[in-house]
This record gives C-alpha cells, sequence and structure tokens, in this order.
C-alpha cells in the first residue's frame, strides 16, 4: 500500500522535521480498526492513520514475515495534526512475526507515531529480529510537536528477541521511552543512537518532552541487551534503569542527563542497578551529569528480587549530579582522599581496602 503512489504526494527530505505530502488518510472515527498484515513482504508508506480503535497497523502471526513499515504518519492527519486514538499501539507486533522494519535509515521512511497507548510494541515468542529505526516517537511529523502516547513510547517483551532499536527520537510518553521487559528468553537486543526526552533537533529538553517514567527501563529477567550511544535526557524519574532481577547488560558510550552540545537536560537520576540487577557493565564512556539526584545509584532489593550484586562501574564520566556520583547503598564507604598526586604516582587513603581504585589523568 503505497500513499505516495498518489499525484502530488511525495515523502519527506527533511533529516529534521518533515516536508513530506500525505494525500492518503486513514480516518477511523473512533468506530473503525486500522491495518491487519499476516502475511510475508508488505510495504505500508505514505498513509495518515488516525482516530482509530486498537493498533493503527498490526503485523501478526508467523506468516507475517520481512514486512516494512514506512514514511506513515501514525496517529496524525494528513495535515501533520495530531489526534488521540482509542488505546492499541501505533505499530503492534507479534505471534511469530519475524523481521519487521519500522522506518529505516532514510527520512523518507520515517514514521511518526503519537497519540496511542504504545507507539510501538512487540510481543510473544518467535516475535524475532525486527528493526525500529529512525522514527519520531511521541513526536508530531514536524519533530517539534510532542503528542505523546500514554504509556510506552516503545514497548518491547514476552520473550522477544534481536530487536533493534536505532536512532529514533523518542519523548513525550506518559511512561517510559522504552520499555524491555518479561520473558525468561526475552534477549538479544540493541539500544543504539536514541534521543530520548527532547524535540528532534536535541535542543529543548523542556516539560512537554519528558517521558513520564524511565528514558530507557530494562526489568523482570532480561539479558544479553546492548544499550550504546543513546542521548538520555529529561526523564522525570531515572535516566536508564536495571530493575528486578537482569543481567549482562552493557551500558556504553551514553550520554545521560546531558545533550549531545552539553546542555544539560537533567533525568530525575542518572543510571540505576536495582531489586537484583546482576553481572551489569556501566562502561566504557558513559556520560552522566547534570542530573538532579545521584549520577548512578546501586540499591538493595526492597522487594522481590535477588541480590543487587556484581554490577562494574568503569571508565565513565560522572560529575555534576546534584547528589553522589557513585551512591551504593549497601556500602558505608566514603570516597577516597588523594593527599599526593605526583607525575605518575598518587598517594591516599580509602576505607575499602578490597576496592578497585580507577585514576583517570
Amino acid at each position: 500500500i503505497d500513499g505516495f503512489s498518489q499525484p502530488g504526494a511525495s515523502p519527506n527530505s527533511l533529516p529534521i522535521g518533515s516536508d513530506a505530502v500525505v494525500l492518503v488518510e486513514v480516518y477511523g472515527d473512533l468506530t473503525v480498526r486500522g491495518l491487519r498484515v499476516t502475511g510475508a513482504h508488505n510495504q505500508i508508506q505514505g498513509l495518515a492513520i488516525f482516530e482509530i480503535i486498537g493498533d493503527g497497523v498490526r503485523v501478526v502471526g508467523r506468516l507475517a514475515a520481512t514486512n516494512f513499515v514506512t514514511g506513515n504518519w501514525l496517529g496524525s492527519d494528513a495535515a501533520g495534526v495530531p489526534h488521540a486514538g482509542a488505546g492499541g499501539s501505533g505499530v503492534h507486533i507479534e505471534k511469530g512475526a519475524t523481521g519487521t522494519r519500522v522506518g529505516g535509515p532514510s527520512p523518507a521512511e520515517r514514521n511518526s507515531i503519537v497519540g496511542f497507548a504504545r507507539g510501538i510494541d512487540h510481543f510473544n515468542w518467535g516475535t524475532n529480529d525486527s528493526l525500529i529505526e529512525n522514527n519520531y516517537i511521541g513526536l508530531a511529523p514536524d519533530g517539534v510537536t510532542a503528542f505523546g502516547n500514554t504509556i510506552h513510547g516503545v514497548d518491547i517483551q514476552v520473550n522477544s528477541r534481536r530487536v533493534t532499536i536505532r536512532g529514533n527520537v523518542i519523548s513525550g510518553n506518559a511512561k517510559s521511552g522504552i520499555e524491555v521487559s518479561h520473558g525468561i528468553v526475552n534477549s538479544g537486543h540493541t539500544i543504539e543512537q536514541n534521543l530520548v526526552g527532547s524535540d528532534a533537533a536535541g535542543m529543548d529538553v523542556s516539560l512537554p518532552y519528558r517521558n513520564g517514567q524511565h528514558g530507557i527501563h530494562i526489568e523482570d529477567g532480561i539479558f544479553d541487551v546492548v544499550v550504546r550511544d543513546n542521548i538520555v535526557v529529561n526523564s522525570r524519574q531515572v535516566g536508564i534503569r536495571l530493575f528486578l532481577d537482569v543481567h549482562d547488560i552493557a551500558l556504553e558510550g551514553n550520554r545521560v542527563g546531558v545533550l549531545s552540545d552539553g546542555t544539560p537536560g537533567p533525568n530525575g537520576s542518572g543510571v540505576e542497578f536495582s531489586r537484583g540487577a546482576f553481572d551489569n557493565i556501566l562502561g566504557p564512556n558513559n556520560l552522566v551529569a547534570y542530573n538532579d539526584g545521584h549520577g548512578v545509584s546501586v540499591l538493595p532489593t526492597d522487594g522481590p528480587g535477588g541480590e543487587t550484586s556484581g554490577n562494574t562501574i568503569s571508565q565513565n564520566s560522572i560529575f555534576s549530579n546534584g547528589l553522589d556520583g557513585i551512591y551504593v547503598a549497601t556500602l558505608p564507604y566514603f570516597p577516597p582522599t588523594i593527599t599526593s598526586p605526583l607525575a605518575g604516582e598518587v598517594s591516599g587513603t580509602s576505607a575499602c581496602s578490597s576496592c578497585l581504585l580507577e585514576l583517570f589523568l
């Protein structure tokens, strides 16, 4: 289904915002469902789908392989004006659908997804190998107007595998920007190069762009996830939170609380390991700064979950946070005291004889 095949219609060519001309509307009047894809090798592009009951586009079943959803305005009319839907998701992928692509690397492939319950959700065993790339999730096509989804921007759950979330702008959603949760084999995901919590230009972190809970939230036994090179700002609670028995998560090269030009964009706190998160790595090259609370928190189990242990925090830049740079709730240690820094040698004292102290000159 190619809305851009209509005379006068044209895809977006701008790297930020949109100059697309969309002429085909699917208007549900809050009584009609969206599009359902159950077969393989389909492409849906160039449509404005809004005021739908349920999902804008639903890709479902084991036969639904290698489908593309590109260049659509999901939740906005053909003028780019957002409308509230009646629940559902902008794009819903489930029940064994494989190789689904939502968006793509070019400006023409960018979707805008607003006004649903979830922007994009991804469910069930066998629903694998999807790519979510270069979309506005919670922003209208202009990249400026915030009109968030009422739950999460992107929600990956219930044993999905190998989902790549890359290069999206995810802002203004009522709960988390990106949520990955639930399922004993929910794993193998890559979350990279996303801008979470600002306008599309990465300049404005005012209240409309705030995600209402966390920027990136990974919980409930998830493992083997790489979170790298994201900018996560303006979250009401935690920028990046690893929670409830998640393990083998690598956080690398992220900017948490600070935009690409160095402008502060504080989260409630920066990075949190809690409720049994274990064997995760923060580092190298994360920049955690200007957050209202702690830069990095390691918190004990205060409910369901195992011991929060075995997490490594190494080779990061952590500064100018409202509370401690690194706060470990279960350890009554004070920062080391450096008494005589010399070329090639540093002397001082530490209350933790078994701790590894890293110094970067």
